[in-house]
């Protein structure tokens, strides 16, 4: 049994998101890439990819700036 998405379009879900986010990125980050590859497009990998990346900058200064006295390895 499959539930109805809340929304109809990427418009509508950027408005109940409450963001401002180009239609492109947002269906980019919103298409598998079984689908791309079916039916052409990007899909949401290359997106992930990028906020893996600054998630793991973040943490790390973070934790650079928290533990400043510890050495590596504590």
């Amino acid at each position: 049994m499959t539930t109805p998405l809340p929304f109809r379009n990427p418009d509508e879900l950027a408005g109940i998101l409450g963001v401002d986010i180009p239609r492109d990125i947002l269906v980019e980050a919103l298409t598998h890439r079984s689908f791309a590859y079916e039916h052409g497009g990007r899909h949401y990998e290359r997106l992930e990819f990028l906020g893996d990346a600054i998630l793991q900058q973040v943490v790390t200064l973070e934790l650079y700036e928290r533990f400043a006295t510890l050495p590596e390895g504590d």
